[in-house]
């Protein structure tokens, strides 16, 4: 009899949560990358969020785009054109955190590609928000992951197997599978 007594309260404490988190709006800032496939599913994640009641906002850094094909115009030289994106992509961290800082967000939603690097990821922690990675990639064509991933609170990819083991392994077991879906409208 006390063993029921405690699995229903534990049913009902879990039924209770669910009542919870189904009120629960997160402020949430979702950042693109500037561009490429994953660029117009920041669209789609903004758009499902604010359908779940979420307050979004989206930081759209494709107006960046063009800056960066462009550093090659200032040196043919590799090493010193790698220079020159280095301080591009210290901007850009400096108007992430400028964005994150305008809209406190609970949460920021980094959709792959998206120009954020361990010290901005590290400073946006601080700060209080969770940071989640959407890796809707091909981990093999892109392992710039690698780079990032314990950077973040959750990371979620859109491959199995071999890939999310690794993920799980190197995110200390906060990686998942989310596979991409249709978007009807």
């Amino acid at each position: 009899l006390l063993r029921e007594g405690d699995a229903l309260r534990a049913l009902r404490e879990r039924i209770a949560g669910r009542a919870l988190l189904r009120d629960l709006r997160l402020r949430v800032l979702v950042i693109s990358p500037l561009a490429g496939g994953s660029y117009p599913i920041t669209g789609y994640c903004a758009r499902a969020l604010a359908e779940l009641g979420h307050d979004v906002t989206v930081l759209d850094l494709a107006p960046f785009a063009g800056s960066m094909e462009a550093i090659g115009c200032f040196t043919p030289k590799a090493g010193a054109r790698r220079v020159v994106e280095g301080a591009f992509g210290r901007f850009l961290g400096t108007g992430i955190l400028a964005a994150v800082e305008a809209a406190k967000p609970d949460l920021v939603l980094a959709m792959a590609q998206a120009p954020l690097d361990a010290t901005i990821l590290d400073e946006i922690g601080r700060r209080g928000a969770l940071r989640a990675f959407w890796f809707v990639e091909d981990h093999r064509l892109f392992p710039y992951w690698r780079d990032v991933i314990g950077s973040y609170d959750h990371f979620f990819g859109i491959q199995q197997g071999a890939f999310l083991t690794e993920a799980r392994r190197v995110a200390s077991g906060r990686a998942a599978y989310l596979p991409l879906a249709a978007d009807a409208s």
